[in-house]
């Protein structure tokens, strides 16, 4: 089951999907605002660590920049390093 929910924030769309992406992870959710989307995923371990006194947490960034190249026969959108 997809869910999704827009509104308006500063003059753009702010939408959420949770249902359609990363079916693999215990929790996701597709952000978008504007141009700028964003991938969120959690998951858990099943069994809990004996002692623990603290939630363990793993924060993986990754940014991705991409511009097309088009041609009179195709467009192909390309990775781009994005530092540049």
């Amino acid at each position: 089951m997809v869910i999704k929910k827009s509104i308006d924030v500063g003059g753009r769309t702010l939408s959420v999907e949770i249902g359609k992406v990363a079916k693999q992870a215990h929790g996701a959710c597709w952000l978008q605002y504007g141009e700028t989307i964003v991938l969120a995923t959690a998951t858990h371990k099943p069994n809990p660590i004996e002692g623990a006194d603290f939630v363990p947490l793993l924060v993986d960034y990754r940014e991705n920049t991409y511009r097309k190249i088009s041609t009179a026969a195709t467009t192909v959108q390309v990775a781009q390093d994005p530092k540049n």
